[in-house]
């Protein structure tokens, strides 16, 4: 399962109840489900990216690791800032 997760967010895993910004990507295109699945959850989805089939989210590390074992989940990533140099 930790090849689901992006390595910067693999770092942040150890309180359960952390709310996390997230990039979640699905396997094939957004489905309605898969926005259900975030919710149920308990997440919340910020914005959809379907050129990159995925969704901007806030979840729960508890959430995160719920939402990795399920085989729509193709990887979780840390939405962070990012900044040129």
């Amino acid at each position: 399962m930790a090849d689901k997760i992006c390595s910067q967010l693999c770092n942040m895993l150890s309180d359960d109840e952390k709310i996390l910004p997230v990039i979640v990507q699905v396997n094939d295109n957004l489905m309605e489900e898969d926005e259900k699945m975030i919710l149920q959850a308990g997440g919340t989805v910020k914005s959809k990216l379907s050129i990159i089939n995925s969704y901007g989210a806030e979840l729960t590390v508890k959430a995160i690791k719920d939402l990795i074992a399920n085989p729509r989940i193709k990887k979780v990533y840390y939405d962070g800032e990012v900044q040129a140099i």
